[in-house]
């Protein structure tokens, strides 16, 4: 997956990811004297999510922020490719059997070496199970997270809740389910990101603005101390 290259067919140079609008008592995301190089041979870092990963790693700019700063990434080929030029709603290019990737669907095994040496793991999923019981989600997140600990009982873990607009509630209990999965941190995207969502394509993904706050989000959360 090159997300770098898709970067810059897109016209989406480093310099110009600025501050997204209501984050402003942020650092300026992405520029250099906010980098914060992360402590040596603890540099790796296993991204795993669904099509708003994808979005938050190419649109929002935060694999290029990550890779600059020395992260040694690894991420879940569910996470597909970034389609120059597409809505954000079919921004990547997934296999065709991981098209909507949700918790169950996703295959740890397909990664365990990369699980099993990273230093931090970050997990952008849910968005596509909200949907399910909130029992279901509840069982999902948990077991999750179990397996993860399971692999990698000293990676730190995060997780990026969801948000949907006018897709009912489920994205809310989706998010009491990450809170109560066990996770080590929860990035609280829900929380602030109703105002990104005004001129979402479908009320599932944001669109570019949106990524670059839930880009600096993240990258918030990776750089407090573990």
């Amino acid at each position: 997956m090159n997300v770098i290259a898709g970067l810059a067919a897109a016209g989406l140079a480093a310099s110009s990811l600025s501050l997204a609008p209501g984050l402003e008592h942020q650092e300026a995301f992405g520029q250099p004297n906010t980098f914060q190089a992360p402590p040596a041979h603890h540099n790796k870092m296993y991204i795993i999510g669904d099509s708003i990963a994808c979005g938050v790693l190419s649109t929002g700019g935060l694999e290029k922020v990550l890779r600059d700063e020395g992260w040694d990434l690894q991420i879940h080929r569910a996470v597909g490719r970034p389609l120059v030029g597409s809505s954000a709603a079919k921004s990547c290019d997934l296999d065709a059997h991981k098209e909507y990737p949700g918790i169950y669907e996703t295959r740890l095994s397909d990664d365990e070496k990369a699980i099993k040496q990273a230093d931090v793991i970050l997990t952008i999923l849910g968005t596509n199970d909200y949907a399910e019981a909130p029992q279901v989600q509840k069982e999902a997140a948990k077991s999750y997270i179990e397996h993860l600990d399971e692999l990698n009982p000293k990676a730190r873990k995060l997780w990026a809740d969801t948000f949907l607009k006018g897709h009912g509630l489920g994205y809310d209990q989706m998010n009491k389910a990450i809170k109560a999965s066990g996770v080590d941190e929860m990035i609280r995207w829900g929380s602030i990101a109703p105002p990104y969502y005004t001129d979402s394509p479908d009320g599932i993904h944001p669109a570019a603005r949106g990524y670059k706050a839930l880009a600096n989000l993240i990258h918030q959360s990776v750089k407090k101390p573990s």
